[in-house]
Parts: structure tokens; sequence; C-alpha cells
């Protein structure tokens, strides 16, 4: 299993090769007050940067991904109180998503940090 880190920099590079590894994870720290959050973060199967297609492995902005960064209900009910996300928040956990290629970054907003699992 190797972890690796990423941000909005990382746009443009291979994160992971390998034939027949996987995507096991994703988590996302919390997105600081400046960050985009219509922007998506887009994983592609892809080794290099040309302009082949590439199979999509994940692709979400923060905004679809905003019901997990949610203060939730503290139980099975809202009473006694809420209680705050902790962070990071794990967006994928245990998902078997395999790529041939690499895993290249399409795209990641400004302001967050998404670390990617893969084993």
């Amino acid at each position: 299993m190797a972890t690796t880190t990423f941000t909005s920099s990382s746009i443009g590079s291979k994160l992971a090769a390998a034939t027949g590894t996987k995507i096991t994870g994703i988590s996302v720290t919390q997105p600081t007050a400046t960050a985009e959050v219509g922007v998506p973060i887009t994983l592609l199967d892809k080794a290099a940067d040309s302009a082949d297609l590439a199979r999509t492995l994940f692709s979400a902005d923060l905004i679809a991904l905003s019901s997990i960064f949610a203060i939730k209900p503290n139980g099975p009910s809202v009473a006694p109180g809420l209680t705050a996300p902790t962070w990071p928040m794990s967006v994928a956990t245990g998902v078997n998503i395999p790529f041939a290629n690499g895993v290249w970054v399409q795209n990641c907003p400004v302001g967050v940090t998404v670390t990617l699992i893969t084993g």
C-alpha cells in the first residue's frame, strides 16, 4: 500500500504507476476559506500528458462532496447536540478502482490537500 498526497500544484503529474495497481482510498483535508469549491478533483488512468483519451478514475468537486463535510448528528437523532466533522475526511474507503497506465492528476482545487491510497 502506498500513500501519496497532492494539491493543485500537482496538476499535470502522474502520482502512481504500475499495471494492475488500484486505488483503495481517497481522503481530503479541511478546505481553506478560499478553496475553489466548484473545481473538481479529477484523476485519470493515464501515463503522460497527451491528447489521448483516458478513463476517469475519480472526479468530484467540493460542492458534490459537501454532504460528507457537513455537521453530523450525534447518534440516531440530533439531540442532544451536533458533532463537527473530523479531518482529514475520507472520500472513499475500501474501494477497488483499478488502473493500467498510472494515476494522472487532471485537476485539483486550490485550498485542499488530497491523499491517495493505492495498493
